[in-house]
Order: C-alpha cells, then sequence, then structure tokens
C-alpha cells in the first residue's frame, strides 16, 4: 500500500529556506537517432480540427495511434537542449539530478519564480547538496523544434534524454565538467514516462529515479484530453511563433481542471504561470504511452509519487484502487529491490504548484538522501 504524508511532520526540511545558489544558463548540442512513428494525419489547422482530433484520439475502445500509424521511420538529427545548470554555493556537491518535465510548461516548472521562489524544488535540492539540471524538452521553451507529429514523439525525447546523460556521465556538457559520482532522474508526468522509457532502453543511465505525476494505468488520459479543452496554439498571441501541429489548453478553468486539487492552490498562481506555458505537439499526444508498455529492467531505486486528486493518472483519486496508482507502478520493475509509492492527500497532477508541495519535495529528497 502506498505511504501517505502528513504534511506537518516533514515541513521544517523543505520550507523557510534561504538558498544560495549558483546558476548558469547553457545550450547543449545534441545528435540522437529515433524510430518514430509514421502517422497519416493531417495537421490540424483550426480549433475544430483539433476538437475532431480529440473525439477520435480518446474514444473509448479505440487505439488511434494504431489506426494512423503507417509504419516507422529512422529520425537522425543534430538538436540543441536549453538547460539550467545550478550548484549550492558550497559546491556541485557528489550527486546530480536531471529534471524533466511534462507537457504544457517548460523547464521552470522546476524553479518556479514565483512568490520568491517558495515553489522552487531546485532550491530545496541545492539547499540539500544538490546540484541540478533543468532543461525545456525538445519542440518547446528554448530547445531545438521540429514537426509536430511526425518527429517531436516520445521516443526522440527518450533519445534526447540518454544523450545528454551519456554526456553528462562523459563530463562533456558545455560548462559541467565535474564528473558526478551518482546521476538521478526526476520526472513530471510525460516527463516521467519519459524517464521510465530512459531505464527501459538504458537501464545504466541512472541510478536513481523519481517518477512524479505518474502511473502506468492509461484509463483517464481520455479525461485530460477532454478537459483540456485543446486549441490551435498559435491562436494564443503568447505562443503564437508555433505552427499547426501543436495544441494548447484552451481556458483558465481547463488548466485548473487538469492540474490542481480543490481548495489547495493559490489563486494567483495559475495566471503567474503562464509565463512557463508551453503548447503539446500532437506527436507527443499520439505517443505519449509508448514508453511504459513494456517492463522495465532497471536494478536501481525507484519512487513514485501522485497527489490523491490527480486526473490525469487516477481519475481524480489515486487511492480508489488497491493496491494505489503509484503502487500499480511495482511489478514493471522485475529487478528492483527498493521501490516506494507514495500519496500526497488533496493534491492534483501539478504536485510542486500545490500548497502541499513542501510534502513532495520532503519524500523525493529523503528517499534521495538514503542513495547518495
Amino acid at each position: 500500500m502506498a505511504r501517505s504524508l502528513l504534511l506537518l511532520t516533514i515541513l521544517s526540511l523543505t520550507t523557510g529556506l534561504s538558498v544560495a545558489r549558483r546558476c548558469q544558463n547553457i545550450t547543449i548540442p545534441i545528435s540522437i537517432s529515433s524510430r518514430n512513428g509514421v502517422f497519416s494525419l493531417a495537421t490540424p489547422a483550426n480549433d475544430v480540427d483539433v476538437t475532431d482530433f480529440v473525439l477520435n484520439n480518446f474514444r473509448a475502445g479505440v487505439n488511434y495511434t494504431d489506426d494512423v500509424l503507417q509504419g516507422y521511420k529512422t529520425i537522425q538529427a543534430n538538436y540543441n537542449l536549453a538547460a539550467t545548470y545550478c550548484t549550492p554555493e558550497s559546491g556541485h556537491g557528489k550527486s546530480l539530478q536531471v529534471l524533466t518535465h511534462g507537457v504544457g510548461i517548460n523547464r521552470y516548472y522546476w524553479d518556479f519564480s514565483y512568490n520568491n521562489y517558495n515553489y522552487s524544488y531546485v532550491d530545496r535540492a541545492l539547499a540539500q547538496g544538490y546540484s541540478t539540471l533543468i532543461y525545456d524538452r525538445l519542440g518547446v521553451g528554448e530547445s531545438s523544434r521540429g514537426d509536430p507529429i511526425q518527429e517531436l514523439q516520445a521516443s526522440l525525447e527518450v533519445s534526447a534524454l540518454h544523450q545528454l546523460t551519456k554526456l553528462l556521465r562523459q563530463s562533456k556538457v558545455p560548462g559541467i565538467k565535474t564528473k558526478f559520482d551518482k546521476i538521478f532522474h526526476v520526472g513530471h508526468s510525460f516527463g516521467s514516462i519519459l524517464t521510465y522509457g530512459l531505464t527501459t532502453k538504458y537501464p545504466e543511465d541512472s541510478d536513481g529515479i523519481v517518477l512524479t505525476g505518474f502511473s502506468i494505468d492509461e484509463t483517464f488520459f481520455a479525461w485530460f484530453g477532454y478537459a483540456s479543452n485543446w486549441v490551435v496554439a498559435n491562436s494564443n498571441p503568447a505562443l503564437k511563433q508555433f505552427p499547426n501541429g501543436y495544441v494548447a489548453l484552451g481556458t483558465a478553468q481547463a488548466f485548473q481542471a487538469v492540474a490542481f486539487a480543490p481548495s489547495n492552490f493559490d489563486l494567483a498562481l495559475p495566471a503567474a504561470a503562464n509565463s512557463i506555458a508551453q503548447p503539446i505537439p500532437i506527436g507527443e499526444i499520439l505517443t505519449i504511452g509508448s514508453p511504459q508498455e513494456v517492463s522495465n529492467p532497471f536494478k536501481g531505486p525507484v519512487l513514485v509519487i501522485d497527489g490523491d486528486r490527480d486526473l490525469i493518472f487516477c481519475g481524480g483519486n489515486c487511492s480508489s484502487s488497491t493496491p494505489s496508482a503509484a503502487e500499480l507502478v511495482r511489478p514493471k520493475f522485475t529487478k528492483v529491490t527498493d521501490f516506494e509509492a507514495v500519496i500526497v492527500p488533496q493534491t492534483g497532477h501539478l504536485l510542486n504548484f500545490e500548497y502541499s508541495h513542501p510534502a513532495t519535495y520532503s519524500a523525493i529528497i529523503n528517499f534521495l538522501n538514503r542513495h547518495v
């Protein structure tokens, strides 16, 4: 059974911290190869097309990805990843956390500046002596872009994370010459799916993984699609530079529905989060579940942590099943000896942005501290 956190007993680790940090923005060139799906899908050109795509893709009993899949093609290309590397003021430490964000946001999900960085996971990690690397996934933020249907898919993102990790271990990332004793991977939502995919294909890449906002049950993905009220991304003036083939949340209410638990967030935060909002390439939607379809040979420590009111993976109740949504992941890791599942009470999908974020951060850091 998943462990449920009592917030009052753990706030001391993660609140009231004033963190001295050293951060630098860097650009990381990568050369990668990926086996991508070739989809016979016309690029949605307006909101009606987007709604048609949602209705087709999330239809019960239908695998729309298979329906539009024509075959496979190998993508070989060079890209740039935009990243921010941070170390404690005291030095780089022995361990690095590589943090992968989900869809609809950029890398600053992990280092959100709102309310004087009160919601920054990076600050909490630095305070515990870790170095951190946050990066914009391909297709969003300041990283390289590509065809939003045929190129920007889960497989390509896994390849990018693998190459990034390889360069870090070889001390070949510009501006990061430290050779860390351990590299941990922490993901959120789609970032967790990619982290799972990384350790499935390259189990030696990581010394430990944390999967936040994650489960293997795709039953409620349709709820995500319907509740998001997606529109053509470039109809939003802030996202006008993105071509057709990207979608974005249609309303503030849609953001609330897919992201938050009732009455557990600062009412001004969703508007502030517009500063890190990003669109979603349709290729990622079509392939979002593919990395987690197979068992994982990873042998290192694994933490899965979900908000109890997560809509996307649990239909708003991650404790409704026995075992819980987080605990359901355990059988996928056939060789792991240290697996922990945590449910954070009264918390939605965006765990970092809820009032309960100190509980989430404590669970992650306490877990990793045992494996440094």
